[in-house]
């Protein structure tokens, strides 16, 4: 793993690259694919919920922030061993990675206190974007997949609107859930359209509540 600090108007952002291995990073875009190839998993915004404008006026209905498809994966899974990614997942609450965090910055200290955790998929092929929003938790983790060679630009993220990092397979990025954060639109060729060839993401919102 390798790790990289930044800041953006006072808030610390943490990225590492590498989180997974070789064998447990193929095993992750195996059920990532299989969510995706199921219409009653991945849904588009309306079935998936949250991610809308709450000034939306209600008589013209709702304005979703996102286009994408997902889905909580804990609304899949009643047990959550039977899913690669909600067990290879929790790496980021270990001593391994915590410790890094916490060096960089004590506001990484609610990962060892979590109390709380969620975890989203969702899938970006062509023009699919997220406008700026923050998270309804304390901690959010990113990270990344997607077939190789790499299909598609953009679907990079942006916090606070003036730090971009760059989308790539296997990167995970950590930052307090209040943090302005938004997805660039997927730019990808109609030919490879409904080929998985755009961006996964695995979105894991931690919490400490009392």
């Amino acid at each position: 793993m390798i790790f990289s600090y930044h800041e953006v108007n006072k808030l610390p952002i943490m990225v590492i690259d590498g989180l997974f291995d070789k064998s447990v990073s193929e095993k992750i875009m195996q059920e990532l694919l299989f969510l995706n190839n199921d219409p009653r998993k991945l849904k588009d915004p309306e079935g998936s919920g949250s991610a809308w404008d709450p000034d939306t006026n209600s008589v013209n209905g709702k304005k979703y922030l996102k286009k994408n498809k997902a889905h909580s994966l804990d609304a899949i899974y009643a047990d959550r061993t039977a899913s690669n990614i909600l067990t290879e997942n929790i790496k980021i609450f270990s001593d391994e990675v915590t410790s890094e965090l916490i060096q960089a910055h004590p506001i990484f200290r609610y990962l060892k206190y979590a109390n709380m955790d969620a975890t989203l998929v969702s899938y970006y092929e062509n023009s699919d974007y997220y406008l700026p929003h923050r998270d309804d938790a304390t901690i959010t983790a990113l990270t990344w997949f997607y077939k190789k060679p790499k299909a598609f630009t953009g679907g990079n993220l942006v916090l606070e609107e003036s730090l971009e990092i760059d989308c790539m397979s296997n990167r995970c990025i950590i930052f307090p859930s209040i943090t302005l954060h938004s997805v660039n639109e997927i730019m990808l060729a109609p030919d490879k359209a409904g080929m998985d060839l755009g961006r996964f993401t695995i979105s894991q919102f931690i919490s400490y509540k009392i």
